[in-house]
């Protein structure tokens, strides 16, 4: 959805009165419109996940990338738990 489409989703929502599901439909919207950005966003985040397993296989004396690793994990489940169900309906 280009920026134009996704702006004229939104007008829609803007110009009704207290519409009942506004926020449900400015969600959806607004998912749809990110929706490439998103899944650039988590596969960089599976790319970086999959460099640190490479490393920690090295077993490279005096590194622990454990914490690394899970920061990275925490945030694919905070992506997911914001984006997927939103991106499952579409």
């Amino acid at each position: 959805m280009d920026i134009k489409n996704y702006t004229d989703a939104l007008r829609v929502v803007a110009r009704q009165k207290s519409p009942a599901d506004g926020m449900e439909r400015v969600e959806r919207h607004t998912t749809h419109h990110l929706h490439r950005e998103i899944m650039a966003v988590e596969e960089g985040i599976e790319g970086a996940l999959r460099a640190i397993r490479a490393e920690e296989k090295k077993k490279t004396e005096g590194e622990d990338w454990s914490l690394i690793e899970e920061y990275l994990k925490s945030c694919l489940q905070r992506l997911a738990s914001v984006f997927e169900p939103r991106l499952g309906s579409e």
